[in-house]
């Protein structure tokens, strides 16, 4: 008999504490079945990045001008090419100066800083850093690249629901657009299965029109200071 009772009374713990281990791992966020604005409280930093687009100039040199494609000029013209030693000589007219045509390129983009939620849908403060370069040209055939990144702070609001998890914020800064608002969606998780979101997904909800060239896109992560 003993030595059927004690096979039985280890069966029993390690049933017990499968039961514990899998009830704790399922056990949902803050008490709930879906996430609410109330779990996502303090303070959270977030890494961003993605690209951006802008059109650049370029001249076309050595463009025939179609009005006049040849000039009379005097004999011994440099460039000039002439029928007899004699006669005057032509030289191709190029237009100038040459017709500037646009491309369109994409450009860098990157963000990364902290914000601080109330946990009733409001991002009170937050302060990062945005990386986002660009070119610039005078004549069309040199070019530079210009440094466009500065550092900004935000507010904003979120909104975290069983369906769709969004976040918009107002990022200002010297390098940052007046009035830019930015939406994104949220997709955020607990690693422990404790209270309150530890870490998300995050990303643009559609990507910011630039008009004539690439559109611009963000994505990245937040995690629990």
């Amino acid at each position: 008999m003993k030595r059927l009772i004690l096979p039985s009374l280890i069966l029993l713990a390690s049933f017990g504490a499968v039961v514990w281990v899998t009830g704790e791992f399922l056990r949902p966020v803050h008490g709930q079945g879906t996430l609410s604005n109330g779990d996502i409280t303090g303070s959270y930093a977030f890494s961003l990045v993605g690209s951006s687009g802008e059109r650049v100039q370029f001249s076309v040199p050595g463009t025939l001008n179609q009005g006049v494609p040849l000039n009379v000029v005097p004999n011994g013209t440099l460039g000039a090419f002439c029928d007899s030693p004699t006669n005057p000589c032509f030289q191709v007219n190029f237009v100038s100066p040459g017709p500037q045509l646009t491309f369109p390129i994409a450009s860098p983009l990157s963000l990364a800083g902290n914000f601080v939620a109330d946990g009733a849908g409001n991002i009170t403060s937050g302060s990062g850093f945005v990386f986002s370069q660009s070119l610039q040209t005078t004549d069309g055939m040199n070019y530079t690249v210009l440094d466009k990144s500065c550092n900004f702070t935000l507010t904003g609001t979120y909104s975290i629901t069983g369906a769709t998890s969004t976040m918009t914020l107002n990022p200002v800064g010297p390098c940052i657009p007046a009035g830019l608002t930015a939406t994104f969606n949220l997709l955020p998780g607990n690693a422990e299965r404790r209270d309150g979101v530890e870490f998300g997904v995050m990303h643009l909800s559609s990507p910011i029109v630039n008009s004539g060239t690439f559109s611009s896109f963000l994505n990245g992560s937040f995690f629990k200071q």
